[in-house]
């Protein structure tokens, strides 16, 4: 099940034309004309074909897909997406923003993270939609969860590790020119948006400390990698959340079964 909002073909009976710039028709593909961001317009003023344009533009393109797997023990669907490789432009993720956005209360959604990081922009705006989202979201790190993977991995409304992940946190990075008071300026404003904002959900969940968190605002040499073993310590140490769960490798989790608890986990209901 593909859920690309900009590729949804509609059914049609018929090969629509349209009216063109030049006065002319333009043939379009049945279906295609859902695609078309310009309403009517299926030219550009130098000849070319907006449809065939806009499918190039999204056919063939890595992104982060989602798919159902099953029934959920409350009678919604259970989906699957894999966010894997490096967070990218927005444009990539509708399938999991769609889905976050419209998914019920039945509805069960696991996220899993495989990611070495990459555009903040990208990580904040899936972390602020799995926080919004009214389905049960499960965020499970899988193997290297780092930087705007981490943020969004701390976004899980239950968030799990593999035995085989690394979860990381540091301070993010800009490029900029201009006025040296301004780039100064802009920076001070990163660093205070990072620490106030992006890693305090981290913080509220006991992923990471006070003590972690400054270091990562001062040193710009720090990094703070953390183990799978650890970070369960950790949340078992946190007396606001306890619902971290470190999955079994061998573990196999069902559609309706919630994933089998190793000895020492907490798991709140």
């Amino acid at each position: 099940m593909n859920l690309r909002g900009i590729t949804k073909f509609v059914s049609q009976s018929s090969t629509p034309t349209y009216p063109s710039i030049n006065n002319t028709t333009t043939t379009a593909l049945p279906g295609t004309e859902a695609m078309n961001p310009l309403g009517v317009i299926t030219e550009t003023p130098s000849g070319i074909d907006i449809n065939n344009w806009w499918l190039s533009k999204v056919e063939n393109v890595k992104y982060c897909e989602v798919e159902p797997v099953g029934k959920s023990a409350t009678g919604g669907i259970e989906y699957m997406a894999l966010l894997t490789s490096s967070i990218e432009d927005i444009d990539l993720y509708i399938d999991l923003l769609e889905l976050l956005s419209t998914a019920t209360e039945k509805d069960v959604i696991t996220i899993c993270i495989d990611s070495p990081g990459g555009y903040v922009c990208t990580g904040v705006i899936v972390s602020t939609a799995i926080l919004d989202c009214k389905a049960k979201v499960i965020t499970r790190a899988c193997g290297l969860c780092a930087s705007a993977g981490s943020l969004i991995w701390s976004a899980g409304h239950i968030c799990t590790v593999m035995p085989t992940a690394t979860l990381m946190w540091h301070m993010s990075s800009h490029m900029d020119m201009g006025n040296s008071l301004d780039i100064k300026q802009n920076a001070d404003l990163q660093v205070k948006y990072v620490k106030e904002l992006l890693l305090n959900k981290s913080l509220e969940k006991g992923h990471i400390t006070e003590e972690e968190i400054t270091r990562i605002c001062t040193d710009p040499n720090y990094v703070c990698w953390i183990s799978a073993p650890e970070m369960l310590q950790r949340i078992q140490n946190n007396s606001i959340n306890s619902n971290t769960i470190l999955t079994p490798v061998n573990s196999v989790q069902t559609n309706n079964d919630e994933v089998p608890p190793v000895e020492g986990d907490i798991i709140n209901e």
